[in-house]
């Protein structure tokens, strides 16, 4: 059975996505601010009101928090945006959008 306080824990975390979702669909605020603004407000919730493992330990620590961007897969996304991002900016996708068009122009469905 989950204990109360890790249930508040729970809506507290969901409340912080939520709230997330929503600063990065209004972009009222740079998406970098609200990023950084969430993770902080993540440690210093879970710095607060830790969540205790068996041996007592925070389970949700600041150091685990941010272990998870050391992750390769997490670097080998964030590399394959950078990537997708210069291709935009350099003209690339375009150059081969107008190539696939150009190929299909004249043919009806």
């Amino acid at each position: 059975m989950i204990s109360v306080a890790a249930e508040f824990q729970m809506w507290v975390t969901f409340g912080l996505i939520l709230v997330a979702l929503v600063l990065y669909a209004i972009e009222r605020i740079p998406v970098e601010v609200t990023s950084i603004g969430i993770l902080c407000a993540i440690m210093l919730f879970f710095h607060f009101y830790p969540v205790a493992g068996a041996d007592g330990a925070n389970l949700v620590s600041a150091e685990r928090v941010l272990l998870g961007f050391a992750n390769p897969a997490l670097l080998t996304v964030l590399a394959l945006l950078v990537v997708g991002q210069g291709m935009v900016r350099a003209g690339v996708l375009d150059r081969g959008a107008q190539y696939v068009l150009a190929m299909g122009a004249g043919v009806r469905w």
